[in-house]
Formats: structure tokens, sequence, C-alpha cells
């Protein structure tokens, strides 16, 4: 006569089930940390990418950077008056394509930080307030010469910068509360003066609301680090307490 095909007992389904939900509480912050890992060398291949638009303005610009941010009447825009951001005009140079503020699709993607922490925005980076200067702070043309910065692999010129709702999820242009905590007016501060001491930065409150306008966003590792572009072209992470004043000091 045929035996019968035994079926797996109770204990036995319980087993192996509880099997499969340890593995599963086991893989799963590994995957969770890989997704997030994947997003913050998203994020650092992006400002690498800031640095090739960067780069290819100064060549074609007497060695100058963009302006952080720049409106002035053109009679021949729509709206009368013609307006970029530094991210606006470095995307052609990036991408061959030019993009404005109407079109824009191409910046969009660019600058977008796969972990920003609110869900709008397509803006999520800011850049040096001194070297990449919003046109009508100082005089008509108050931009720095690269050539001029000796420290190139150590000064910072775009970072992760603190999201805003009330620029529907943009971050500022320029994180102009890195230097001198919203005093770009008075020239009597530590970062113009070489002999201070080096310092950490100020950190920020590290949010995306109104406390943290024109911060840095230590939005990786568990808000632990941002990603920092230097004048030499290279990008990194870089942690709170590494970030030091000659970081940010102009030569």
């Amino acid at each position: 006569a045929m035996k019968r095909k035994q079926a797996f007992t109770l204990i036995e389904l319980l087993v192996v089930i509880s099997i499969i939900a340890l593995l599963i509480a086991i893989l799963l912050p590994a995957l969770g940390a890989a997704r997030r890992s994947a997003r913050a060398m998203q994020c650092l291949s992006n400002q690498r990418g800031f640095g090739v638009g960067f780069i290819g303005f100064s060549l074609e610009n007497k060695d100058l950077l963009p302006y952080g941010y720049y409106s002035i009447e053109d009679a021949s825009e729509p709206t009368g008056f013609r307006q970029a951001d530094w991210m606006i005009t470095i995307t052609g140079y990036m991408t061959g394509e030019n993009a404005t503020y109407q079109n824009n699709t191409e910046a969009v993607e660019t600058f977008s930080c796969p972990e920003a922490g609110l869900p709008e925005g397509t803006k999520h980076y800011s850049a040096h307030p001194v070297l990449v200067p919003t046109l009508g702070f100082g005089p008509p043309d108050n931009r720095i010469k690269v050539a001029s910065q000796k420290r190139t692999t150590e000064i910072m010129i775009s970072t992760d910068g603190s999201q805003l709702p009330t620029l529907n999820g943009d971050a500022e242009a320029n994180a102009r509360n890195i230097y001198d905590y919203d005093n770009l007016a008075n020239p009597n501060k530590w970062y113009y003066d070489a002999s201070v001491a080096d310092d950490e930065i100020y950190v920020g409150p590290n949010a995306d609301d109104a406390s943290g306008a024109g911060t840095i966003r230590w939005r990786h590792s568990s808000d632990q680090a941002a990603n920092m572009l230097f004048l030499d072209g290279h990008a990194e992470a870089v942690a709170p307490t590494a970030a030091k004043q000659r970081n940010i000091r102009i030569d």
C-alpha cells in the first residue's frame, strides 16, 4: 500500500513563519540603510555635477562665479524682468540645455535632493553667500575671482540647504546664515579675518522651517551630515563637528 504524504504540523509551520519573520526583521533595517545610502550618494553626485557647472561658467565669465540670485528689468521678457539664481544659471553648463524660471525641467531633476525633508520643492541646495552673492548686496558686481582663493580644497561653494514652506519647499539660494547670523552688511565679522581661531561653524537649527532659513541642512546619515561641494570641484559628506570656519571663510 502507498504511504500517505505527511503534512506539516502546526508547530512546524509556526517555526517556519517565525524564521521568515526573523529574517525580515534582520533584513529590513539593512535595506532601509542601503536606500538611505543610495539617496545620499545621489545627492553627492548632484553636487559633483554642480562643480562642472560652476567651472564651466567661470571659464566663460572671467573667472567669476554666477550670482546667487538676480532680477533685472528686461523688456524682452514677458514679465518685464529677467531673473535667475545660480542653479538656473549653471544648468546649461551641466546638461547642455539652458533653463529659465518658466522652463526648468532639467534644473528640477538636478537640484532636488532625494533625502529632502519636505515633499515639495525643486531646489534643495544653497550656495556660498559671498562667492555666489545675491545681486543688489554690495557693489553692482561684487563677485570674487576664483583664482583669488588659495584654499580651493577647503572652501565650500554649495551645500544641502534648509527648505522653507514659504518658498514652496525650496531652499534659499544663499546659505547666508552660515556666515554672520543674518548680517551680511557688517564686514567686521570673523569670516573676513584669517587670523580668527579655527572653531566650529554655526550649525543652525537644522530644520526645514523659518528657523532654518539660510542655513546648512544636515539631512544625511540620520541628520548628522551634509553634502558639500568645494571650490576645487570635489564633493564630500561633512559632519557638523567636522565643518570649520576655514570651510566658509574666504581668503
